[in-house]
């Protein structure tokens, strides 16, 4: 089938620039307007794919294919900007956090898809337009399926990852704050901490002298 062979050709090439951007930075595409889009219109690519695949109804990666060459151009515009020689390191958290919302959004975007063709062939059915656009068009049914299941799908996926999203900068804040004071008070606090002085007699003849007669006047032998 040509469609799916040239999906599969598009969505395995945006794989290897993803690939390529995680071996020159040392991380994965997730942090950065430019690599988010990038990884979100990759997830979008993909999933249109897989409902390529299992349907063989075209119509979805039709329409999902504008949105994915958006979401490029997006990235393109935006740009991913000079490429560090040591990326920041992430926590598994934060990469919960961003994959998971990405791959809640791309799920919505199918679904979005579907229910766009859904409306479509219900405005041509209604009109009784049956021409070679209507031959194009999956069943209703099919596309109520594969609406239904991503939304199932993507909104649970999304609001995980803001729960994530949450408690990472809730754990970004939280070590900010109690950090210098607990975790480094031996470098930070302490340690500018200057010792102070500690008072010791003074052993000169003169102040020896004076301390005896203070002590006589006081009474003490």
């Amino acid at each position: 089938m040509p469609a799916l062979a040239a999906a599969f050709t598009a969505v395995m090439l945006h794989f290897a620039a993803l690939l390529a951007y995680a071996r020159n930075t040392g991380a994965l595409p997730l942090s950065g307007m430019a690599p988010a889009l990038s990884s979100l219109g990759f997830l979008v690519g993909l999933l249109a794919f897989l409902v390529l695949w299992l349907t063989r109804e075209r119509a979805i990666a039709l329409v999902a294919a504008p949105l994915v060459v958006l979401l490029l151009v997006a990235a393109l515009s935006t740009g991913f900007g000079s490429t560090p020689s040591q990326a920041p390191t992430r926590g598994a958290w934060f990469v919960l956090h961003v994959g998971a919302s990405l791959l809640g959004l791309a799920l919505i975007a199918v679904a979005f898809a579907a229910s766009a063709l859904y409306l479509l062939q219900h405005r041509e059915l209604k009109a009784r337009r049956f021409g070679a656009i209507f031959q194009v068009f999956p069943p209703l049914e099919q596309l109520d399926r594969i609406n239904h299941i991503a939304l199932v799908l993507g909104f649970p996926t999304l609001t995980l990852g803001v729960v994530l999203g949450a408690g990472y900068v809730g754990l970004e804040v939280g070590m900010e704050r109690i950090g210098p004071a607990h975790l480094g008070g031996e470098s930070t606090g302490l340690g500018n901490h200057r010792a102070r002085p500690v008072p010791s007699w003074d052993t000169r003849p003169d102040a020896t002298d004076r301390r005896g007669s203070c002590l006589r006047r006081n009474g003490a032998p």
